[in-house]
């Protein structure tokens, strides 16, 4: 009788009489583990005070795409340069212009207007390659060293140019020549008057890659580099001593004030002190930059907020 109406199926509470037995509370849904691939979730407790590190992207190799596309790209612009500077060579009628094809003024022909622009082209292109170089030495830490050899060949070399620019008519004379006849403006501008003009480029890019080959490190770890505030510094100083030099040599050599001739007497070469006063703004330009950089990263790697240890102060 006791068992009269009980149904195995269902739980005790369910059954005639079961109204007065305690209810069991079943887990809460969400305390149940999920099939599959279990999930941990932290107790919000637990993660007061709790710093998470930011995740950062990966930060991989270039690849062989990256450098095929940036050195296409300036030898594109090297090219260019290139054929500006000999324009007026190998096209003749870009040097000559008709005034009657001008409503009858006076006009520069085509071929002269663009040469000014050849040597930034230039300067651009190989500026790419350096800063492809510099940043392919942290990417391929292995070749680092032949890629900051690059970097100093390229800047010694546009160095070279201004030095070169700022004397040509010592070490070549015989271009002096062509500007000379009646038959002035049939002659092509020799290309060393063209890199005279260009010469505060060309010293400017040649001093700032050396100054970032002297500044900035490897730091010997994988791909490492660090800037050194006391290189900075000591370059900067060293680049103002330099424009000082050359601004006041004509005052230190008097006696080489004298004028020479040039060309078999058809021309008076300025003296040497006069001429290297065109690099005083480049080097007073670079040495100020490098020495306020200097003091930037002595402030930053000082700083009460950079916890950085002393090897790492200033790390790129």
């Amino acid at each position: 009788m006791g068992n009269m109406g009980f149904d195995d199926r269902y739980p005790a509470m369910f059954q005639p009489g079961g109204d007065g037995l305690p209810v069991q509370k079943s887990a809460p849904l969400d305390s149940v583990p999920a099939t599959g691939t279990a999930t941990l979730v932290a107790d919000e407790q637990h993660l007061d005070g709790l710093e998470v590190p930011e995740s950062k992207p990966s930060n991989d190799p270039w690849t062989s795409r990256t450098w095929v596309v940036g050195i296409s790209a300036a030898l594109l612009s090297i090219a260019a340069g290139i054929f500006v500077l000999n324009a007026s060579t190998v096209i003749p009628a870009s040097r000559t212009a008709k005034p009657e094809d001008f409503l009858g003024m006076s006009v520069t022909p085509w071929g002269w207007l663009i040469l000014d622009l050849g040597v930034p082209l230039i300067v651009a292109g190989a500026a790419l390659v350096v800063f492809m170089l510099f940043l392919g030495s942290r990417q391929h830490p292995s070749y680092a060293k032949a890629m900051r050899a690059g970097m100093a060949a390229i800047g010694i070399g546009a160095l070279v140019s201004a030095v070169l620019a700022v004397f040509y008519h010592n070490f070549f004379p015989f271009t002096m020549e062509a500007l000379s006849g009646s038959s002035f403006r049939d002659w092509p501008i020799p290309w060393v008057n063209i890199l005279n003009q260009a010469m505060p480029i060309l010293a400017v890019f040649g001093l700032s890659v050396l100054v970032v080959l002297v500044v900035v490190r490897p730091t010997g770890t994988s791909g490492g580099l660090a800037s050194s505030a006391k290189a900075a510094m000591v370059a900067g100083v060293s680049l103002l001593a330099c424009a000082a030099f050359v601004l006041f040599a004509q005052l230190m050599f008097p006696l080489a004030l004298g004028t020479q001739s040039v060309s078999d007497g058809m021309f008076q070469d300025i003296p040497w002190p006069q001429k290297i006063v065109a690099l005083a703004a480049p080097l007073t330009l670079v040495g100020a930059g490098t020495l306020l950089w200097g003091v930037l990263i002595r402030v930053s790697s000082q700083h009460p907020a950079n916890n950085l240890p002393e090897p790492l102060a200033g790390t790129i």
